[in-house]
């Protein structure tokens, strides 16, 4: 199959490996998008000290990036505006490292960027799905899209009705105009939510795609689910904070 030249692309994925699924998924989801595209793939590790596993497995697909850290909870929002700075390409992709979709999907979220038709899209509908276990080991086994597409309905949809994280596209600049993400949000949760929000009031224009996105089924750690009752707590004081903002007091606040 001849890859589809994006060359005007950059995928970023910012990544912690707190378990062996989670580095499967990450070497399944980049050799996915490398076996489909030409295009640029930034990769943030954070880890106590390299250990080169990633790196090794990925060598030549990825541009790689290690920030040491001892911190058990994984500061995604800085790491992904930290890669954000490292591309010159004028459209990011922000990808989480156990997420894919149908290639067309990509595909036709990058053209709706490059026809100005909207300013940031989601590579799928408004279905999220996680495969489970079973369904991610027959997936793994042959490595065929059209294992996940034939059993979509076995599947449990996440975040639903409106889900808004897992990946999107969006123009580098509008994107940085915008706040990129919020670094307030330390740890896993509701700062997709939060984005979401942000952009409605600085009214960009949100696209989607016809089709699903596949969450592979992964061991859930400490980075997987709210880490304290006062960081959950305080999450959603900021996240009602910039939901009552108007466009100009967001835009002050994000200038600031």
């Amino acid at each position: 199959m001849k890859k589809v030249d994006l060359n005007d692309v950059c995928i970023i994925i910012p990544v912690t490996l707190d378990s062996i699924s989670r580095l499967e998924n990450l070497v399944c989801i980049v050799n996915f998008i490398s076996d489909n595209f030409e295009v640029e793939i930034q990769l943030l590790e954070t880890a106590p000290y390299p250990n080169y596993i990633i790196q090794k497995l990925l060598q030549g697909k990825i541009n790689y990036h290690f920030f040491p850290s001892s911190d058990v909870i994984f500061h995604r929002t800085k790491f992904i505006n930290n890669l954000v700075s490292k591309t010159n390409k004028n459209i990011v992709g922000v990808w989480d490292s156990d997420v894919l979709c149908h290639p067309n999907q990509i595909v036709e979220s990058i053209n709706l960027l490059k026809e100005d038709k909207v300013d940031y899209v989601y590579p799928y509908s408004d279905r999220f799905l996680d495969t489970s276990k079973i369904i991610r080991e027959l997936y793994f086994e042959k490595l065929d899209l059209n294992i996940l597409l034939m059993l979509q309905g076995k599947m449990k949809e996440i975040y639903a009705p409106k889900p808004v994280g897992g990946a999107f596209f969006i123009n580098k600049q509008k994107y940085i105009s915008a706040g990129l993400e919020n670094e307030e949000f330390y740890g896993w949760g509701v700062e997709d939510g939060e984005r979401a929000t942000r952009f409605s009031i600085l009214g960009l224009k949100r696209g989607r795609v016809v089709g699903p996105l596949f969450h592979l089924t992964h061991d859930r750690g400490i980075n997987s689910q709210f880490h304290s009752i006062q960081q959950d707590v305080s999450k959603r004081n900021i996240l009602f904070s910039i939901g009552t903002m108007s466009e100009m007091e967001l835009k002050n606040f994000i200038n600031k």
